[in-house]
């Protein structure tokens, strides 16, 4: 009822795997009591290096309505990085690149003790040796770190499509 005549939007990353949620609430929705194996308010997850727009706030603002290349729906403010349109727009398409080959990489990001674990297909800039650019939140907004990944988990670039590539990944 109460819609603006204008939205404005704000662009950022997601900082971690984080949920996308049909409703801007963690609790937890069921069918039949306590069958917490399915819950029907989780719509999906986006991963690290997410890019995505922000087009709606809840009034408690602990979450953000977000468009992101594949869903929409409800996602925590605080694992969003926001920055201008101009730097989240080519991160998706930034080479050169490492993607995550394993189910679930492990990385560490610089100053931090908690592991990030991109899921597979996920692509993050390539710095060198075995580092990656990845967004981070401060308190001035998006912000990047240094990660560090373990190789056996990621490849420089997407892996050759060939029978080799099929069999072993």
């Amino acid at each position: 009822h109460n819609l603006p005549e204008s939205i404005p939007v704000r662009f950022g990353l997601a900082i971690r795997w984080t949920d996308v949620r049909a409703f801007p609430t963690a609790e937890v929705m069921t069918f039949k009591p306590f069958d917490f194996a399915f819950d029907r308010i989780q719509e999906t997850t986006i991963d690290i290096g997410t890019p995505l727009a922000a087009v709606a706030e809840s009034p408690n603002q602990q979450w953000q309505f977000c468009i992101t290349p594949h869903y929409w729906g409800w996602v925590r403010t605080a694992d969003i990085g926001f920055g201008p349109r101009d730097l989240i727009t080519p991160w998706p398409q930034i080479e050169p690149f490492v993607v995550t080959t394993a189910s679930r990489g492990l990385m560490f990001i610089a100053d931090t003790i908690e592991p990030v674990t991109p899921q597979m297909g996920m692509r993050l800039p390539w710095i060198e040796g075995q580092q990656v650019s990845v967004p981070v939140r401060t308190r001035h907004g998006l912000s990047f770190a240094n990660g560090s990944f373990a190789p056996n988990d990621f490849s420089l670039g997407y892996l050759p499509c060939n029978l080799r590539s099929i069999f072993t990944q």
